[in-house]
């Protein structure tokens, strides 16, 4: 019997899959829209919504919650589900790899509690306004620096990717 390359015993589908770049993280900022703004999401990235004013709804898991700002909603990678906010909602969406996760897990004591609490889903978690602020700041300097790209950027999203699962552990 000949041996195969593992890449080569995949079928054409999970050979592309195998070979497709990481997801990015991505950050979505949104400010009052017109409309309702929606996601749909397969489970491939952690996701992270902030709803700092208005309402909204989340479906994950056969959960289907009524959500009002602030809170939080936080579905592991893995999760699938939809948050629809409504118009003039205001808040922030934040798509994350795992391989980006990862290395952004806070250090020390506190490592497996904050790896305990992201690993299962928050629905609708109200948080303080004052909390609530904090943690979309973080958000929006994640933005910004994907956005900019500038020297040190993975560095920057790091650290704030760090700083808000830290804020994310506090609430769950």
């Amino acid at each position: 019997v000949l041996a195969m390359p593992f890449q080569e015993a995949l079928a054409p589908q999970q050979r592309a899959l195998a070979n497709a770049p990481p997801l990015p993280t991505e950050a979505r900022l949104f400010r009052g829209a017109l409309s309702q703004s929606g996601w749909t999401f397969r489970g491939g990235r952690n996701r992270v919504f902030l709803l700092l004013s208005g309402s909204g709804r989340v479906s994950l898991g056969g959960t289907d919650l009524g959500l009002s700002g602030p809170s939080l909603v936080w579905a592991p990678a893995g999760v699938r589900g939809a948050v629809t906010f409504d118009a003039g909602a205001e808040g922030a969406a934040l798509a994350i790899p795992e391989l980006a996760l990862g290395p952004a897990m806070p250090a020390g004591t506190i490592f497996a509690e904050v790896r305990d609490a992201v690993a299962r889903p928050i629905l609708g978690a109200r948080l303080a306004l004052a909390d609530a602020r904090k943690m979309l700041q973080t958000v929006e300097t994640i933005e910004a620096e994907l956005r900019e790209n500038a020297a040190g950027m993975q560095e920057v999203v790091r650290h704030h990717l760090a700083l808000l699962l830290i804020a994310i552990w506090r609430r769950a």
